[in-house]
């Protein structure tokens, strides 16, 4: 008597711990799309170049009574102004050099100041990768020993994961307390997609929860740019965030890029990891570390 209750209950319990399960599951399962966010292109450019302000008006200057001066004499001397149009193409970049202004500002130079480039947005010592040539097309071999990402605290030790030789076939071995770098693919600062794969939590194995609040960044993106370093023995790499998305774990692939690029991965949703988070990256800025 005494078992059949015991069995009962422990059916019982069963059953209402496979019930909540599955609610879980179908509730993480259904908010996937939320995590999909793709950076608009007009908002990546406006990190790599300044926009060519409006155009300034003309202003035909009196030269005596109310006679104007030639055509020939007319000269652009009035600020640009909603009132006017404008007929003189005027690029503020030439007054509010990019190197010098905060890129929050380059919609509205006139209230830019002064400062290095960047400001708040890219951290001090930084500069365009565009303007390290040295960096391009690198074939050395620069592996990646930490990465940072501010916005959602994370200061990582960065490894390279070594291929496991399995009854089943080869696999790549699970980072474990740091975040894992496929090793044939590219390293800081190269051209091509390097692949960073790290736990969002591993509360079985223990393997670490480097990548936990990997998925914030979906919120993120929406209202500030997030930045990715990666640190080599010698230089610091800045990528900024360009997306994010979703994919079953089973459609994951290795997919290269054109440009330098990286992608960071994590298992999602808890408590179900049947699909991959990725977030992509590109190379944007770069600093000595010597």
């Amino acid at each position: 008597m005494h078992i059949a209750v015991l069995i009962l209950v422990i059916g019982a319990l069963m059953a209402g711990a496979g019930g909540i399960y599955l609610a879980v599951t179908e509730k993480a399962l259904s908010t996937l799309d939320d995590f999909v966010v793709e950076v608009p292109g007009e908002v990546q450019q406006a990190w790599v170049a300044p926009p060519v302000g409006r155009a300034a008006p003309t202003v035909a200057p009196v030269v005596s009574g109310d006679q104007p001066a030639p055509e020939s004499t007319i000269v652009a001397t009035a600020a640009v102004t909603d009132e006017l149009p404008g007929e003189i193409s005027f690029n503020f970049g030439a007054v509010y050099p990019a190197d010098q202004t905060n890129p929050r500002f380059w919609s509205n130079p006139e209230f830019a100041g002064t400062g290095p480039y960047g400001g708040s947005d890219l951290p001090e010592g930084f500069e365009f990768v565009s303007a390290l040539d040295a960096l391009r097309g690198a074939d050395g071999k620069n592996e990646a020993l930490r990465i940072k990402i501010p916005s959602i605290g994370v200061d990582e030790p960065v490894g390279e994961l070594q291929i496991l030789e399995e009854a089943s076939g080869l696999r790549y071995e699970q980072p474990v307390g740091l975040v894992g770098h496929i090793p044939d693919t590219p390293d800081p600062g190269q051209i091509g997609n390097g692949w960073y794969f790290g736990h969002l939590e591993s509360p079985i194995l223990g393997e670490g929860n480097v990548f936990r609040r990997l998925p914030d960044i979906a919120e993120l993106i929406k209202q500030d740019p997030v930045n990715v370093i990666l640190e080599t023995a010698t230089e610091a790499f800045l990528y900024r965030v360009t997306g994010t998305t979703i994919v079953p774990k089973e459609d994951l692939a290795l997919t290269p890029a054109p440009t330098a690029s990286i992608t960071l991965v994590a298992s999602f949703p808890s408590p179900v990891y049947s699909h991959r988070f990725l977030v992509t990256a590109e190379l944007l800025a770069a600093r000595s570390l010597r």
